[in-house]
């Protein structure tokens, strides 16, 4: 029989013996039947492969932050499927990486933040920060646009037509009609002018020296020379000879004409609709309008001494303008005094109150508006109650905005939900009850609160240029530090040029998960109720998947070290290579 003593047998294999046996008594020997156990140890010790998959292990806890899972713990079974979807398919290097999702979408980026794209079903997307990006369908497709410098140049192409813009210099348009019918303009603003029109032939100009222009500033074509020394239009109505414009001209068309000696006299007349004729402008002025409606207005004027308008809905006099003017509505009884005018006005009148000390205090107020203003724009409050939805806008010069909209969401016919404003405030409910000729003593008492549930709101807070936040009614939040755009719509300039003024950006979506990015999108962090990502680029990376997790990865620089679970199965990555053989289930998890 064989004896074994404990001193002859290495530390490490001693202790797993002990583990195993659980027989041991310190001072005694082992029998052969425990023999064994050294021997199948000793052939099966682990060897640098083991202590590095140790180290590792070790490593990555302290850095993920994780704790190691208790032994009492069970483990969820997750179907194969959800296993397959719990596994990201993705790939980094130390300056590139990609990843796509379950849907189809597939996102890369290269030197980030400077090259990045993003492909998924019916679109396609490819940037090089801050240069160009591309956008289109796919392949084949026939849709595109193309940004560089944006917004300074971009092309764009459609079906039937293609965009070329360099602002505020270069502008081509192409288009395709029905059959072989096809225009074409090129335009250098504003000195060169082209264009090809299959039904109304070519044209081209150089400005100032001469030519004709079609289809531009409203007219059929412009054909001048020596512009303005001779210069001729012709549109719908009429066909005009300008020599020099706007100095001598007439005109005339089927049911239009007129002429002018400017500054002296003009007249300008369409049957049945206008009759307009100044003298010594811009003092005198004689009109005619609205001949063809219910309600025809006459206008005389001599600036600024007197002025005055007239038809059976409204009246407005002038005397020494600015300094004197009333302005009457006949229908709703509304009078709006200027004294002088934009200094001092006063307006009254059945449903409405308006006051205004230009530039100390502003206000006014009626059934569907509200508004009041200190210091001119210094701050600014309005509410707007459309047919379908209440506006609450408060700002201060350019620099603070703020818009939020309100609406009661009700059900309707079928799966149809509809909106309606939320019920008028106090002051609101009792101007409209005074302009409808209603009770006012019960027009604030009928105010009812809506019912829990059914109002809704979105919201948009701009203190420009130092953060934004926005809410939608779907519980969408979006807040971002540092931000130079000023316009509510951004996809654009997110795309060209938002990650190098990212100090911090928070999102969180309509399905609970939340998004973070910071230090110009160096820094990355996501969360939802399966996942979890963590990335500073290009230093360090950690994914986790699954409830419990059964997805785990940690790596630095790309794959310098990193360690990767898939379920019970680990590997360990040195020098971007993988450690040992692959498990064989490695794919399967």
């Amino acid at each position: 029989m064989v004896r074994l003593r404990m001193r002859s047998i290495p530390r490490r294999t001693r202790t797993r013996i002990r583990t195993r046996t659980r027989n041991w008594t310190p001072g005694t020997s082992f029998e052969y039947e425990y023999a064994y156990e050294y021997d199948r140890l000793r052939a099966t010790r682990p060897g640098l492969h083991g202590v590095l998959c140790l180290v590792a292990a070790v490593l990555f806890l302290a850095a993920a932050g994780c704790k190691p899972r208790s032994a009492g713990r069970r483990e969820r079974v997750v179907p194969k499927e959800e296993k397959r979807d719990l596994v990201p398919r993705e790939g980094a290097g130390l300056v590139w990486e990609w990843a796509e999702t379950s849907d189809g979408r597939l996102s890369y980026r290269v030197l980030h933040p400077f090259i990045a794209g993003e492909i998924k079903p019916g679109k396609r997307v490819f940037v090089f920060r801050p240069f160009f990006s591309h956008e289109d369908e796919g392949p084949g497709s026939t849709r595109w646009t193309f940004r560089a410098l944006w917004p300074l140049i971009t092309v764009q192409r459609d079906d039937d037509a293609h965009r070329v813009r360099i602002w505020p210099v270069v502008w081509e348009r192409k288009r395709s009609k029905v059959g072989d019918v096809h225009d074409k303009d090129f335009w250098v603003l504003p000195f060169v002018w082209y264009g090809n029109d299959t039904e109304e032939g070519k044209y081209f100009a150089l400005w100032p020296a001469g030519g004709m222009i079609k289809g531009a500033f409203g007219k059929r074509y412009i054909r001048f020379v020596l512009w303005p020394l001779w210069v001729e239009t012709k549109d719908k109505h009429y066909h005009s000879w300008n020599y020099p414009w706007p100095i001598l001209g007439h005109w005339k068309g089927p049911d239009q004409r007129g002429w002018r000696f400017w500054p002296f006299y003009g007249t300008n007349e369409r049957d049945g609709k206008f009759k307009r004729v100044f003298f010594l402008w811009p003092l005198g002025h004689y009109w005619k309008t609205g001949l063809d409606t219910d309600a025809p207005s006459t206008v005389f004027a001599f600036l600024p001494f007197y002025a005055r308008a007239d038809n059976k809905h409204t009246r407005y006099v002038s005397v020494l303008w600015p300094f004197f003017a009333r302005k009457h509505n006949k229908q709703v009884g509304i009078v709006e005094w200027h004294a002088p005018w934009p200094f001092f006005s006063r307006t009254t009148g059945k449903g409405i109150r308006g006051l205004k000390v230009f530039p100390l205090y502003e206000h006014r107020f009626a059934p569907n508006t509200s508004s009041r203003s200190f210091g001119w724009k210094i701050f600014r409050r309005e509410v707007t109650r459309g047919n379908r939805e209440r506006t609450t806008r408060i700002s201060s010069c350019i620099i603070f905005q703020r818009i939020k909209d309100e609406w009661i969401e009700v059900k309707g016919e079928g799966l149809r939900s509809e909106r309606r404003p939320p019920p008028r405030n106090p002051r609101m409910a009792f101007l409209n009850a005074e302009r409808e000729g209603k009770d006012l003593r019960s027009a604030g008492r009928k105010i009812r609160p809506p019912e829990p549930g059914t109002l809704k709101s979105r919201s948009n807070t701009l203190l420009w240029p130092i953060f934004r936040h926005r809410r939608s009614e779907k519980g969408e939040v979006f807040f971002t530090v540092l931000e130079p755009w000023f316009w509510r719509n951004r996809e654009v300039w997110d795309r060209h040029y938002a990650p190098f003024f990212t100090l911090y950006r928070y999102e969180r979506f309509a399905d609970g998960s939340k998004r973070e990015k910071a230090l110009f999108n160096l820094y990355e962090h996501y969360r939802s109720d399966i996942e979890r990502r963590v990335r500073l680029s290009p230093l360090a990376d950690y994914w986790r998947r699954g409830v419990p997790a059964q997805y785990k990865r940690f790596r630095i620089l790309g794959g310098l070290f990193g360690y990767e679970r898939r379920g019970t199965s680990r590997r360990v990555r040195i020098l971007w290579i993988p450690i040992g053989r692959k498990p064989e289930n490695w794919d399967r998890n």
